[in-house]
């Protein structure tokens, strides 16, 4: 019985350690810009452009079609509003928010799709 117990633990360690060379060697083919199937995907950050003291235009780049979210929340984590939910295509997009409605104060704006999450703090004044 321990005989047999040592030698699963031998293979559960092997299997862990081809498994994190695996992982490795995705992740260094995708920095390296060899997987053809890498996947960007957006993020907010520098990419809001205040059209002025209450519009505001996020710009993001899809390279496959997905299902966003944008949301608007106080300091307190509390969720305001959902400024959309809707599929987009490939490619460029413009996403118009409109925080006219918003008192002055701290909020941020959270994009989030099936795979990724992002988020940028902004204040009305």
């Amino acid at each position: 019985m321990k005989n047999m117990l040592e030698t699963l633990q031998d293979v559960l360690l092997v299997f862990t350690i081809v498994l994190l060379v695996y992982v490795l060697y995705k992740r260094l083919l995708v920095v390296l810009g060899k997987n053809k199937t890498a996947i960007t995907y957006p993020t907010i950050g520098e990419k809001v452009h205040w059209k002025d003291s209450k519009h505001a235009a996020i710009e993001v780049t899809l390279k496959e079609v997905t299902n966003l979210s944008l949301s608007i929340f106080n300091a307190s984590n509390e969720k305001l509003r959902d400024v959309l939910q809707q599929e987009y295509g490939i490619g460029l997009h413009s996403l118009d928010v409109d925080c006219s409605s918003l008192a002055p104060g701290r909020y941020y704006f959270k994009l989030v799709s099936s795979k990724m999450e992002s988020s940028q703090y902004f204040e009305i004044a």
